[in-house]
C-alpha cells in the first residue's frame, strides 16, 4: 500500500510539475509582427505613427486601414523561437472596401468641409465618397462631445462647418473599391472639400509605403 501511495504521489507531481512547466510556457510567450503600410505626406511632411500631419493651421490625421503583415514571429520564454510566418497577409477585410479615417483639428475658426468635393485616386482610378459618416468630436483632453450621430450618410450636400478652433471632428469616409495595396499609387484630393480661411487651397496628399512593427505578449 505505501508503494501504491508512493508512485501515485510521485504520478501527481510529475503531473502538475508538467502543468506547472505548461503555464510558464504559456505566460512566457510573445511575438513579433511586422508588415508594410499607406503613409500620408504632403508635400515633403510624412505622417508621424499615428498617420497626423502638422500643418500651419491644421492637422489631419489619415489611415486607409491597408496594413499587410509580411512576417510573424513568437517565442516562449522570451527567448526560444517557436513559430515563424513569412507569407503576406492583408489585416483588414478585403470585401469591406475603402474605408478612410480623416480627422480634422483646426488651428482658426471658420473652416469648412464639404465630403462631396474629396476626391481619392488610385493607380490613375478617380474615386469619389459613397458614404460618410461623423464619428466623433471632441476637444483637447475632453471626453467626446458628440459620437455616431452621422452615420454613413450620402456626402451630397453636406457642409459640415469647423468653427471651434482646437476642437478635432472625426470621420470615416467609404469608397466604392478595393483596399488599394500600400504599393500603389495613391492621392488625395481635398483642394475643394476643406476650406480653410485665408488659405490657399491644400496641395494633394500622397500616400508612400512605409514599414510597421508590434510585439505583443
Amino acid at each position: 500500500m505505501l508503494c501504491i501511495a508512493s508512485r501515485l504521489l510521485t504520478v501527481g507531481n510529475s503531473l502538475l510539475a508538467s502543468i506547472l512547466i505548461v503555464c510558464l510556457l504559456l505566460t512566457g510567450c510573445a511575438g513579433f509582427r511586422s508588415g508594410v503600410e499607406s503613409a500620408a505626406f504632403v508635400e515633403d511632411q510624412a505622417a508621424d505613427e499615428r498617420g497626423r500631419i502638422q500643418l500651419t493651421d491644421v492637422a489631419l490625421t489619415l489611415d486607409l486601414h491597408n496594413q499587410i503583415q509580411q512576417n510573424d514571429f513568437q517565442v516562449i520564454l522570451f527567448v526560444v523561437p517557436v513559430m515563424y510566418d513569412p507569407i503576406d497577409k492583408p489585416r483588414y477585410d478585403e470585401k469591406d472596401g475603402i474605408r478612410l479615417l480623416l480627422e480634422i483639428q483646426p488651428a482658426t475658426a471658420d473652416f469648412h468641409f464639404r465630403p462631396e468635393h474629396v476626391v481619392l485616386r488610385v493607380d490613375g482610378r478617380v474615386l469619389e465618397p459613397a458614404a460618410v459618416s461623423l464619428i466623433m468630436v471632441r476637444d483637447v483632453g475632453q471626453f467626446p462631445l458628440d459620437g455616431l450621430q452621422a452615420i454613413n450618410q450620402s456626402p451630397a450636400g453636406l457642409d459640415y462647418r469647423l468653427a471651434v478652433p482646437q476642437r478635432s471632428w472625426q470621420f470615416i469616409l467609404k469608397f466604392a473599391g478595393p483596399v488599394p495595396k500600400p504599393s500603389s499609387d495613391i492621392q488625395l484630393d481635398f483642394s475643394r472639400a476643406l476650406e480653410r480661411p485665408g488659405k490657399p487651397p491644400l496641395p494633394t496628399i500622397r500616400f508612400r509605403s512605409r514599414p510597421w512593427s508590434q510585439g505583443y505578449t
